[in-house]
């Protein structure tokens, strides 16, 4: 802890000693998986009702790291992947021993309950938390284990008396086990018990809902909502394109859409629960006399695609869809039915949660309290980013070597090298669902699923023992290189479940002749096992095959007069460039070359926009960071698509 942060912290404790704390109390609700671009929110008619005539509406908000794990850690840090250093959703750099032992000490719990905060987290936490210890920072504990669940799941207690003894309670699938209910009903009753306390402490609660993230279970009273809804067909449905560094390179057939329209249906029936939820907080909160002293906030770990680029499901890639998210808030300091257009990003959350409580931010946090938009004085001067970061990791990358890739990027006479992309890899044909019969493609995908499964522990055991992978020791010999990093001992060998343990004799000779069996791709088996409660897939399964995204990207996001881009860097290497004033779905990559050989983007924009893009990777906290994006005398001259 710095002096500052420090003095800080024994001002607010010497407040509450003296005199009765009246502090707002802070809320944040968190959704996983949630989007912005599809309308996902006007199927919350009550939040949107509560915070349209309470609150504000953030309309452009967005994560650094559309990734569940790396975006909830900047959300918990308020700073970007490179810099807390869990850059992906695999154990050995999500829950990691070097985050348990580093940023996980200095999160939003921690500053907020040395503040003198009563500090509550309901939900869940990250992907690969499986309960063995709890974190700090928190005066109640009821967390998640693993990954996104609503039944048959494990929650993880820890409260004030239990004198460090942690309780894991296993829940089924019965009418009372329906998971954000469990939630929400532990959150009330603390917040019931707490804020009618005479003495009260201000409590800062987290609600973090497994929804709508897979595998969209909803309540039992709205599996039949939205019978007839579609997913939205934006002009990017569908759509395949060789400019793009990643991509399925085949339509989507009807079969295909009609299995995403079920799965947007679920995704929004999950989210009628939340909706009930917020609700009900409001009214509480209001039945308290305190609704206006407290803050709520709003917010997803990062947006979804869902057909998008002809991909019928997910996210990771930095396009709008996915990195755009829902962002409300209310509260004290908030107008009544105001939109908010300063970009506002997830590594914000924590120093606006400081800033209300009073707490200096401290200065190695990359983001800025928003608080800052709303002055409290009409002459204040209100100077705010107009770019920001987006950043995504292949596994098994250290961020903090990643500098040496932007140092390496291409010069800016050299075109994109669309050839070593992946989607020359790409067959264009359409995988033929009728290839292979239901029960192969069961047996093939639990096949699949043993093999990630395989991999994501050996990842796990290359963490813990810091060893040499064959790859990289292939690489050190490549380089001939004498460094500490490749003298580490060797890693023993990855071990693949073989085809014949999972998969027949019979069907193995149909996947053979599958387009559903490609080693350089992601494929995944589509069918009702996908669902545990109605409504169910009852059509035909089938496979659909996708481009891999396992390169890192880095790329730079700007909103400004006349100069409103996505531009990317991936460590292949290849460059994307979008226009989004007049290409808002990213259709038409202007750093692409392609047959006609024409540099769209052009020698001098991308050395200025590959010298910003430095310049965002290497901030470290929020002043380096706001700096980073301020605009340039020779700035980027933006070309027509």
């Amino acid at each position: 802890m710095d002096g500052m942060h420090a003095l800080s912290v024994f001002l607010s404790i010497a407040t509450l000693v003296s005199s009765k704390d009246t502090r707002p109390n802070i809320v944040l609700i968190l959704t996983d998986d949630q989007d912005y671009t599809l309308g996902s929110l006007e199927a919350m008619p009550k939040t949107m009702k509560i915070f349209r005539e309470n609150g504000v509406q953030f309309t452009n908000a967005f994560v650094t790291t559309p990734m569940c794990c790396p975006s909830r850690a900047s959300i918990l840090t308020g700073q970007y992947a490179h810099n807390h250093g869990s850059p992906s959703n695999i154990v050995a750099e999500c829950y990691s021993s070097a985050w348990i032992s580093g940023p996980e000490k200095k999160t939003m719990g921690t500053h907020l309950q040395e503040a003198g905060y009563k500090t509550i987290y309901i939900g869940k936490y990250l992907n690969q938390y499986r309960g063995k210890e709890i974190p700090p920072g928190w005066d109640v504990w009821e967390a998640l284990s693993s990954n996104s669940k609503f039944y048959n799941y494990t929650v993880v207690h820890h409260s004030p008396g239990q004198h460090n003894k942690i309780i894991w309670r296993r829940y089924g699938d019965g009418k009372n086990d329906y998971y954000p209910d469990v939630m929400a009903k532990s959150a009330f009753n603390y917040l019931e018990n707490d804020l009618r306390k005479e003495e009260r402490q201000p409590v800062f609660l987290v609600l973090s809902y497994p929804g709508p993230h897979g595998p969209e279970d909803s309540a039992p009273k709205y599996r039949g909502s939205f019978p007839y809804a579609k997913a939205p067909r934006t002009p990017s449905y569908n759509v395949t394109s060789k400019d793009k560094h990643w991509g399925s390179g085949t339509n989507l057939n009807e079969t295909h859409s009609r299995y995403i329209d079920m799965l947007h249906r679920k995704r929004l029936q999950t989210l009628l629960t939340v909706d009930d939820h917020v609700d009900e907080l409001y009214v509480r909160l209001s039945a308290m006399n305190l609704i206006g002293e407290t803050y709520i906030f709003y917010f997803s770990d990062h947006g979804y695609h869902l057909g998008q680029w002809a991909i019928p499901k997910g996210k990771g890639y930095p396009y709008e869809d996915d990195v755009r998210v829902p962002f409300l808030a209310l509260g004290p300091r908030f107008p009544n039915g105001a939109n908010v257009s300063g970009i506002a990003l997830n590594i914000d959350l924590t120093p606006t949660f400081l800033d209300i409580a009073g707490v200096t931010v401290p200065s190695y946090m990359d983001g800025t309290s928003l608080l800052t938009l709303f002055p409290q004085t009409k002459k204040s001067e209100v100077k705010w980013r107009t770019s920001f970061m987006i950043e995504r990791y292949k596994r098994k990358q250290n961020p903090e070597s990643s500098i040496d890739k932007l140092d390496k990027m291409p010069p800016a006479t050299e075109a994109p090298k669309s050839d070593e992309t992946i989607m020359n890899k790409i067959p264009t044909s359409s995988p033929n669902d009728s290839e292979l019969p239901v029960e192969c493609l069961r047996q093939e995908g639990k096949f699949q699923d043993a093999r990630a499964l395989a991999k994501r522990e050996y990842d796990r055991y290359v963490g813990e023992n810091n060893c040499l992978t064959s790859e990289e020791e292939a690489n050190c010999k490549k380089r001939k290189n004498k460094s500490p990093a490749c003298d580490r001992k060797k890693c023993r060998p990855l071990e693949i479940p073989s085809i014949d343990q999972y998969v027949s004799e019979d069907c193995r000779e149909k996947i053979k002749r599958s387009p559903c069996s490609q080693e350089s791709k992601i494929c995944k088996v589509f069918d009702r096992d996908d669902w545990k409660t109605a409504p169910r897939w009852n059509e035909s399964a089938f496979c659909y095959c996708y481009g891999s995204i396992s390169e890192s990207y880095w790329c730079e996001r700007r909103i400004e007069d006349n100069r409103n881009y996505l531009y990317c860097v991936f460590s292949s290497p290849f460059e994307e460039f979008y226009n989004l004033d007049k290409d808002p779905y990213q259709l038409t990559n202007l750093a692409y070359k392609g047959e006609s050989g024409v540099d769209r983007l052009g020698s001098e924009n991308r050395i200025i926009l590959q010298n910003r893009l430095k310049r965002l990777f290497k901030c470290r906290g929020a002043a380096s960071c706001m700096k980073a994006s301020e605009s340039e005398s020779d700035d980027v001259q933006i070309a027509s698509n």
